[in-house]
């Protein structure tokens, strides 16, 4: 896709506009919803949070057996590829970019 100038002098403008006007695009933050397990699944109330998360994973995992390290990173590969075409979807719908036919 070409960008060319004048695109982005108008999507520009347009931002430079909405903060003038103080019209929001959208929220700041998600209102925390009491039905999700925070902590679980990759889900964190704060970046602090998610980094000592991030941290104490690497260093359990670390620890393990090289053996242990390529059954685990040979199952997030299966069920990667086994859900590319649900992700690539989601990602599409969501930034609107990309095509679905390759």
């Amino acid at each position: 896709m070409q960008v060319s100038e004048t695109l982005i002098r108008t999507v520009v403008e347009q931002v430079l506009q909405q903060v003038r006007q103080g019209t929001p695009t959208m929220p700041a933050t998600n209102p925390p919803t009491s039905s999700l397990q925070y902590g679980r699944y990759g889900l964190f109330l704060s970046v602090e949070d998610a980094v000592t998360a991030a941290r104490k994973a690497f260093e359990q995992l670390r620890d393990r057996p090289i053996e242990h390290r390529r059954r685990i990173i040979e199952h997030i590969r299966r069920i990667s590829i086994e859900s590319s075409v649900e992700l690539g979807t989601m990602e599409m719908q969501e930034t609107k970019i990309g095509r679905l036919e390759h």
